[in-house]
Formats: C-alpha cells, structure tokens, sequence
C-alpha cells in the first residue's frame, strides 16, 4: 500500500505577516523545544498509541504514554512499534530542516523551503506568509496506528494576544470506519486553575476545536467539520480508499485579547489510522501580534486625514466607532451608546479624519478621541467579535492663514497655524518651516506655479486681477509631520475709470448725458468744475448723469467694482469692506455761440442789400445767425455802411490793430479819428465802452477773451482780445 502523506498544520501569529514579533519566539520560529521569550512559552510533544474511538471535540482519540521536550523536537524511539531510520544510518542527525525522503521516519521535524514530495509537491513547507521562515511537520509515516500531538502554551499579554494559525494537510484515506482512519484536531484553551493544579477548559465550548477534513476524492476541501460530532470522513468508501486528499495552506485569525493575563495553550494532533498503513501529516507554523492597534499619529499631506489606526490584519470583518464627546474611560469605554459607528470604513485600519474629532453634542473640535473597533475573527465557522479602543490625538497642524490684500495687486500671507494636541512645546507649529508655492490657476497644477516662498510670511504681486491659489505646507516643530492645504486667493487692482458723453460734437446750452463705462463700475461718484471755477459733487446711483454743456468746464469721475478684501480698519473686530477707488478727470470740449464782427461796404445803388437771405434797405449795424463749423449756431455782427467816401474803407479798418494781446489790462488801439470803442464778452454782451480814444483799461474785467469793436468813419472793425492776470 502507498504511503502518503498528511499535509501539515501551520500556526502563525503576526501584527503584521511581513514582520517578526519577538513576543512570539518560539511560535513564529519553533527551532527547538526551548523558549526564550519572556511569556511562559513553552512546547511539549506527546506521542502514544490511536484509539479506535472516533475523536471529538470533547476527548481525544488516543494514549500518550510519553512526553517529549528537548531540544530538536524529535525523539529517537517510536513507542508505537515504528522502526526509525537515520540518515547515515549510525549517527543521529537533527530534525531541522533535512528536506529528504528520510525524513518521514522521525517525528516533530522542523522544515524549511520546498515542496513536499510525498503530496507530488501539492503541499509547500511553508505558508505564502514571506515572515515565517520555518515550519513543524507533525505526524509520521510510520504506520501502526501511532498518535502525535504537539502543545504551544504562552501567558497572553497585549503585545502577544493576536495569534494567526496556518494550516496545511494531508490525510490518506483507507477503506475503514470513521474512528480507524486518521484524524486531525486542534483545541484551544485556558487554565482556569493554578499552575500547580491547571484545569484546561476550551475558550468557548466546542467552538475553537476542529477536527478534520471532509474528503471530496482526490481535492482538498474547505471547510472543517466542526462540533462534537465532528469526526466525519467517508467511511467504507471503495471510490476514496488510498487516495490521499490535501488541504492547502490556510490562516486563521484567533483574538485572545479577552483573555489578557490567562495562560493559554493551543494543542495540534494528528495520528496515523487505528489500523496499519492509515498515514498523516500537518504542518503548523505561526506569528502573533499585538492587540494594541498601533497609530500612525500625523498622516502628512494634503488630505482631511490627521492620523490612521491599523488593527491587526486578517480579520474577517472591520466596524469603527469613534467617541462622540472625547476621551472615553472605565464604564464608559466599553459603553457602545458613546460611540457613533464610522460608516462605510470596514477594512483593518481607520483614517481618522478631521471630522472625526468634532463634539456631536456641542459641535466644538476635539484635540483628541477614543476609537472603537469591532473586528470579527474566526477560528472556525463561528465568528468570535471582540472590541478594541484606543485614544488618539489630533496632532496634525490645523491651517489656518491670515490674508491680507491691497489695491496694487498684491496679496500678504501669514501663516498662523497651530497643532489642536499638544503634549509638549516641541510639537507646536514652526512656521518658519512653512512653504509656499504660488499658482497661476484656481487649481493648482504644476505648469501654473509662478513662485516659491519660504518662511512664516509670504507676499506676492500679480499682474491682473483675478482668482488664483497658493498651496501652503505647514510642519509641526522637530518632527516630520506636516499638512499641506491649497487656499484660494484673490489679487486686486483698482478699475480703469472711463466716461462717455451722449454726443461727440458739444454746442453751447446743449443737455448731455455724461456715462460711467468703467467695466464693472458699481460706484458714482461726479465733481463738477464750472465756467466760474465753482465745483459741484454728486453721487448718482446710476451710472449716468445729465447737465448742461456750456456751463461746465471738466467733470472728475471717482469709481470702483464690486471687488472687495475685508480689513478691520477701526479695530472693533469686525472686518470691514475695502473697495480699490480710482478716479479720472474729464475736459468738456465744446463749441461755444461765436461772436463774430464784420463791416460790409455796399454801394448806394445796392441797396436794397441781401445777405443770408435776408434783406437790408439801409446802411446799419445788424445781427445775423448761422451755423458754424460744428453745426452749432453762430452770432455774427455786421455793420454794413454806404461805400461813398474817397478812401478805401477796406484798407483802413484792416490796418487798425491793438497791442498788447493778451493784456492785464491796458490795450492801445493804432487807428486814426476813433469814434467809439465797444467791448463785449462771450455772450454778446456789451461791457465796456468809451469815445474817442485810442487807450481802453480792461483791468476791471474778469479774465477770458473779449470782442473789441472800433468804430471809424471807414468802417467798424472787430478784434479779439484776451485779457489775463
């Protein structure tokens, strides 16, 4: 009959499966039978004779007659009637790791990489667990209905109270009843005594036993039969005898925390059939870890995340509460009412998120929380939930950025930040630390960042006015945690003031409509400086105003947007609005009535004499009206007189001229036998006049242009004349 091999049963406890605990020396690498941890570990291997009793998980199926506890975990003698046979057949070597087909000939072998050859290399000496080095083969080949049990037992503590258990089997199945063919169970359990007078009880009933396998021909099955009753293998089944069936390696997470303090141990046995040739084999290899989660205290970056809790991995199911008023002790710990379940967050570690540390009942942020994890392991198909709290301190750097903005398009950032949890004065925020980087863009991206400033305060001017952003890091002193937070930012410029008049072309008297186009303009604000130098302010809530033009001399325009920073100016604490004002001043250009003089000399056979359509019978001063270059209506004056006289009255009226011009006050005409001398201002009227001179003193008039009229026996002629100071 073929003899095939039970595959292994493997144990493993780990905080992490890619670490080593050293709470764990001699599970995680059982090289010898001595321990030297610092937890009461121990291992004890037993070896006696199977029963014809189908185990369960009230009572094992078979005698041990002895007890085996030295180093290399192998005894010489098989007590069962199994000869043993040595390497070189005369010097005992050791069971570790001998990796050959010897091997099966010894008992409590330590194995390290390879395959199994005795499962055709379905089954590896190792779980897919890179931390664990090194296995325990349990189980023999040598028939005979020999028994083996193995018995790992540790004091649990908080940094050991989390044990993983890898398994692998392999089982050969003979044509014979359930209590003949091999078997396979594990216990777990708890001195309820006293060292002297131990008394074992499984932790919960039957619920941490496993007996073994259910065979499915030549695969491995996944799942045990568990409970009293669970010794099931097909029985008298032609189809299966000598098939070897194979159980590939398996974890399962067993959480002792409840137990803190108590002595534990966990038995592993595995026979041969109560008849010959019934063979099998278990591997058992293992790692444990700490039920205190462990904390990752400042997740940096930009994220709402300030810290993450991690359980321990390979647990089947993850709940996370957080307290909602704080730091929770005693009765209250373990009181669910005070906690609010997390939701959506079912993995083996929790970002504690800003959130996370707000009071539900006031609303005020907490500088730090107890959080609660439910987290399900199984051992078997019953699922074992056990509770874990922990305290956590918000000590990221909270962002908090003082802004200041001006009218030139510049913006001043100070950083005022600080860490809410602070045990110590080392952990504050240095914010000479503080990085800042300047983007072009609402959103920063890496193409748009502008600049980069280093230290507590930073200042920046842009070019146009517009939304942009700044990311700001923020770094806890002497320690590498830091937060980094993007801030919208805003730069300011004052508007450019612009006005439109309702006409180009400006006429004395006319009414016009004077606009504020300025883009954006919210703001009126109008000073009006008239002909007199008189000024006049008016604030209109549209954006037009109406006056007339010829009494107007330039119009001063003070506007804004709706573009604003908050200042408190007046120190009251609260923040004011700041609007960018910017004015512009306007000149009126406009044409004003022109007063203008002429002398036509008509002859007596002229009359009577028609000028711009109109007639005149006699010689006479007379006021006519037409439209001049602009299109505004003009005032002339002519004087027209009979050409009679025996000189040339063109010549002489053309000839007259008057010095100085400008004058402050005293003008001397060159003319010969001046009649009389007129002066009239810009509206026609007359208001000096004098007879019979050739001097005329202007310095009573105020200042502007004047028109001088000079009458001589050969005509009127007219002058402009400015007078100023």
């Amino acid at each position: 009959m073929k003899r095939l091999l039970l595959p292994a049963l493997l144990v493993c406890c780990g905080l992490s499966l890619a670490q080593t605990n050293p709470n764990c020396v001699g599970l995680n690498n059982p090289t010898n039978f001595i321990i030297s941890g610092n937890h009461g570990e121990t291992w004890t291997g037993y070896t006696g004779s199977r029963e014809s009793t189908p185990a369960n998980c009230n009572f094992d199926n078979a005698t041990y007659t002895n007890t085996v506890q030295a180093s290399g975990l192998e005894i010489i003698n098989n007590y069962d009637g199994c000869n043993i046979n040595l390497d070189n057949g005369s010097t005992r070597t050791t069971s570790r790791d001998i990796n050959n087909n010897l091997d099966h000939s010894r008992q409590f072998v330590i194995k390290g990489a390879g395959y199994d050859p005795e499962t055709y290399g379905h089954l590896s000496y190792l779980p897919p667990d890179t931390s664990i080095h090194s296995s325990i083969r349990l189980g023999n080949y040598c028939g005979m209905h020999g028994a083996e049990k193995l018995t790992y037992q540790i004091i649990v503590r908080p940094d050991n109270s989390i044990i993983t258990l890898w398994i692998a089997l392999s089982m050969l199945n003979g044509q014979h009843s359930g209590g003949e063919n091999c078997s396979f169970k594990i216990t777990v359990e708890r001195n309820i005594g006293s060292i002297s007078s131990p008394n074992w009880v499984p932790l919960a009933g039957d619920t941490l036993c496993y007996i073994k396998m259910v065979p499915d021909g030549y695969q491995a099955d996944t799942s045990f039969r568990v409970g009293a009753n669970g010794l099931i293998f097909a029985e008298n089944n032609q189809s299966l005898y000598n098939k070897n069936i194979y159980l590939p390696w398996r974890r399962f997470l067993l959480d002792l925390s409840n137990y803190i303090y108590s002595t534990i141990r966990i038995s592993i046995a595995v026979d041969d059939g109560a008849v010959a040739a019934q063979y099998g084999t278990a591997y058992i290899a293992g790692n444990c870890h700490s039920s205190n989660f462990d904390v990752k205290q400042c997740v940096s970056g930009e994220t709402s995340t300030v810290a993450t809790i991690y359980a321990p991995k390979g647990g089947t199911h993850y709940e996370w509460y957080r307290s909602n008023s704080g730091i929770l002790t005693g009765e209250a710990l373990n009181n669910e009412s005070n906690y609010t379940l997390i939701p959506e967050q079912n993995y083996d570690s929790l970002d504690c998120k800003r959130i996370n540390f707000v009071n539900t009942t006031s609303g005020d942020t907490m500088v730090s929380n107890t959080f609660m994890c439910k987290m399900t392991t199984q051992f078997n198909n019953s699922p074992m939930v056990t509770k874990h709290h922990i305290t956590v301190g918000l000590k990221k750097p909270n962002t908090v950025v003082d802004t200041t903005l001006d009218c030139s398009g510049t913006i001043h950032l100070t950083n005022l930040s600080y860490t809410p949890y602070i045990t110590d004065i080392s952990d504050a925020v240095d914010t000479s630390l503080t990085e800042w980087r300047f983007y072009g863009t609402i959103t920063p991206i890496p193409q748009s960042l502008i600049a980069t400033y280093t230290g507590g305060q930073a200042s920046h001017t842009f070019a146009q006015t517009g939304n942009y952003s700044v990311k700001v890091r923020t770094f806890a002193a002497n320690t590498n945690c830091w937060n980094e937070e993007t801030i919208r930012i805003r730069a300011l410029k004052p508007p450019v003031p612009q006005i439109s008049l309702s006409r180009e072309k400006l006429c004395g008297s006319d009414t016009i409509l004077v606009s504020n186009t300025t883009t954006e303009a919210t703001y009126h604000d109008w000073t009006i400086v008239g002909r007199g130098g008189e000024t006049t302010n008016i604030i209109t809530s549209t954006p037009t105003l109406q006056l007339t033009s010829d009494t107007t001399t330039s119009i001063t325009l003070l506007t804004r947007t709706n573009r604003h920073y908050l200042n408190d100016t007046n120190n009251d604490g609260t923040p004011d609005f700041i609007y960018c004002f910017a004015d512009t001043t306007f000149t009126i250009n406009h044409s004003n009535n022109s007063y203008a003089f002429d002398t036509i000399l008509v002859t007596p056979e002229q009359f009577p004499y028609v000028y711009n359509g109109e007639t005149y019978d006699a010689p006479g001063d007379y006021i006519v009206i037409l439209p001049n270059q602009q299109g505004c209506d003009s005032i002339i004056s002519i004087h027209i007189n009979s050409n009679n006289e025996g000189i040339a009255p063109t010549q002489a009226i053309n000839s007259i001229k008057i010095q100085p011009n400008p004058t402050n006050g005293l003008v001397t005409i060159a003319a010969d036998d001046i009649k009389a001398i007129e002066v009239l201002d810009a509206a026609g009227r007359k208001v000096f006049s004098a007879q019979q001179t050739n001097t005329v003193d202007l310095g009573s008039l105020p200042n502007g242009t004047y028109l001088m009229r000079i009458i001589t026996p050969s005509g009127t002629a007219t002058r402009k004349v400015t007078k100023t100071n």
